[in-house]
């Protein structure tokens, strides 16, 4: 399976979890570093600075989600 990589300064969404996989917390936040584990960096975790919190913490692609802004499409005042 293809994990998603996200790059340093990369907008996200960053989901807590209770042990039973239900959402604890979430929040925005933008991804400071990265690091990868295994032979064939199997595992990809992402530091993750939170802004609702203002506290680093590490997350895996699992606890990730890219967030995409609204874009905003203001009519122009006619005159």
């Amino acid at each position: 399976m293809k994990q998603k990589v996200y790059q340093k300064s990369d907008l996200v969404k960053w989901y807590d979890y209770y042990e039973d996989h239900i959402v604890r917390d979430a929040g925005l936040g933008v991804v400071i570093d990265t690091r990868s584990y295994g032979d064939m960096s199997n595992l990809i975790t992402y530091h993750v600075y939170k802004f609702k919190s203002q506290e680093c913490e590490w997350y895996t692609h699992y606890e990730l989600e890219m967030y995409i802004s609204p874009q905003i499409n203001a009519s122009v005042p006619k005159r």
